[in-house]
């Protein structure tokens, strides 16, 4: 070996690189490949959300997971979403909610243990102090359906609604209340009366009973 080749030698020696093997690779079992996988994703993990643009992908990722959508789960795409800009990606991540959100509206129960949305959205407005008006504004008198007729007389009763009929014509409350009930639901359907203000007791204390019983 001339003097040339012992330099050479001598400095890719030196040199400290780290390479991965192509040579007569030891086949990984379906079990290690899982552990390599999580170990890699590991390390993203304990670095937490060091830099803005972690914070960024993984709060899509998580709205996507839970809301379901998800590109199709491309992963080739959602890598488009580094690339975002703010308004871009608020706005996906708005949209995925609300429909998400839409969907699971009527999802209530007494048992929580699946997390229904409803009562989750119960528990929101509460912790915004917003419950009670969302509960009256979200009676009308389509809930009357519900409810027996002696039920529905009571409610026209509390609600102003019969003195209202009545100040117009004397009589009319009766006459109403004598009509099968199907046709009283269509004649409280096009009243010109504004029952927002009002819920019935029951309707509010049924509500409350949910969302107060949310842990």
């Amino acid at each position: 070996m001339n003097t040339g080749e012992a330099e050479s030698t001598a400095t890719t020696s030196s040199v400290k690189t780290k390479t991965v093997s192509t040579t007569n690779a030891a086949k990984i079992s379906k079990a290690g490949l899982q552990s390599a996988r999580v170990a890699a994703a590991k390390i993203q993990i304990d670095k937490g959300l060091s830099e803005a643009i972690d914070s960024k992908m993984l709060m899509f990722l998580a709205v996507m997971r839970l809301t379901g959508d998800m590109y199709g789960y491309s992963v080739s795409e959602i890598k488009d979403v580094v690339n975002m800009d703010d308004a871009t990606l608020k706005d996906r991540v708005n949209n995925a909610l609300l429909s998400y959100l839409k969907k699971g509206e009527k999802e209530t129960g007494e048992d929580n243990s699946s997390y229904p949305i409803g009562n989750i959205l119960l528990t929101l407005l509460s912790a915004k102090g917003q419950l009670d008006d969302a509960i009256i504004a979200s009676w009308t008198v389509a809930e009357l359906k519900y409810t027996t007729k002696g039920g529905i007389k009571q409610v026209l009763t509390e609600s102003g609604y019969k003195d209202h009929l009545e100040a117009k014509e004397k009589g009319s409350f009766a006459k109403l209340m004598s009509s099968k009930v199907p046709d009283i639901h269509i004649a409280l359907a096009a009243a010109d009366f504004d029952f927002s203000q009002y819920a019935p007791k029951a309707y509010i204390e049924a509500v409350q009973k949910v969302a107060n019983g949310i842990d």
